[in-house]
């Protein structure tokens, strides 16, 4: 359910690359740098209720019509999901303990470029259809089916999602008591004051501790290489195809990138081995990124688009394992 919340998180943050190929732009009259402008306002991550308020709110981007409005609802679009990742990883961490946190995360992450896959699908199909139904835009369209789906999977969630385990009714009582004594083992399991430290202690800490900044540094980093994903897209319909073509062609290297960054998770698990499993794939990214500047052929460069998605997001799944198992709680 963590994992259907996150990709529709994805979903809704996206769909706005997806509806600038179908017009969105011209409807709204929106120039270049305005475009650039509504994609900074950048939103994040949370769970049911949030869910539900972030569906409505990109659903809501149907009904813009200006520059204002539309840096109005991603700016809000922005504060209402920015609480699902880190709300998400606290879920899972009250679940699972340390050593089984890491490539749980990855696959959670993993919806990212899922999302992305079906985006792309899901725009095509949208744009290809509902251009002009009921006197609306297809663009239009994609916003309100994506935002109303969201709201009905949060509607769910909140059913069915439960926040600890003494909560899920689908474990025996001895099955609640181990969930809870396995997590409370662990440092990660402590609550506030139990060990005589407030939170505040904690973050003090955190604040002292320079592998939080080298985390930062290397997160910043990896946020920046990303940044294309915001414009894919429009990086694929360079190829010269037409706009549901494009589309089609975004979902194949997002496939490609969901398999690889599994993968590389799972084999930087097994051999407890980080710094390799980043470095490598970014390197990968960046010949991808070079080959899709210089290369001239149309195969070549949508080639190079493989490279680009499955070496950044492979690399982005570890940083996220690599930070949860290596900043833990304090004691």
């Amino acid at each position: 359910m963590l994992i259907l919340l996150f990709l529709l998180n994805i979903l809704d943050r996206n769909n706005f690359t997806n509806a600038r190929l179908g017009g969105l732009e011209d409807d709204i009259g929106l120039t270049g740098h305005q475009y650039n402008t509504c994609l900074m306002i950048i939103p994040g991550y949370y769970l049911s209720v949030a869910g539900m308020l972030w569906g409505g709110v990109s659903a809501s981007m149907a009904a813009a019509n200006s520059f204002g409005s539309v840096v109005a609802i991603r700016f809000l679009l922005g504060f209402v999901e920015a609480p699902f990742f880190p709300g998400a990883i606290l879920m899972l961490t009250s679940w699972y303990v340390k050593s089984e946190l890491p490539f749980r995360i990855a696959i959670l992450y993993a919806g990212n470029t899922v999302s992305n896959c079906f985006g792309g699908l899901i725009a095509a199909g949208v744009l290809a259809r509902m251009e002009g139904v009921q006197g609306i835009r297809a663009w239009r369209w994609l916003f309100i089916i994506e935002g109303c789906l969201t709201i009905a999977v949060a509607m769910i969630a909140m059913v069915i999602l439960p926040n600890y385990p003494k909560e899920a009714k689908w474990l025996t009582d001895e099955e609640r008591e181990y969930a809870i004594w396995r997590i409370a083992d662990e440092a990660a399991g402590l609550e506030d004051g139990e060990d005589g430290e407030s939170v505040w202690v904690g973050a003090l800490q955190a604040l002292k501790d320079p592998k939080v900044y080298m985390l930062i540094l290397l997160q910043f980093s990896l946020v920046t290489g990303m940044a294309y994903t915001y414009f894919f897209p429009s990086i694929v319909s360079t190829l010269g195809y037409n706009k549901i073509t494009t589309l089609l062609l975004t979902a194949p290297p997002y496939a490609l990138a969901f398999f690889t960054s599994l993968g590389n998770s799972l084999h930087s698990g097994k051999t407890n081995e980080r710094a390799f499993h980043i470095a490598l794939p970014l390197a990968i990214s960046m010949l991808g990124n070079i080959l899709c500047i210089t290369l001239t052929s149309t195969a070549g460069r949508y080639a190079s688009m493989f490279l680009m998605t499955m070496g950044v997001y492979s690399a982005f799944n570890v940083t996220i394992s690599w930070v949860s198992s290596t900043i833990p709680r304090p004691k």
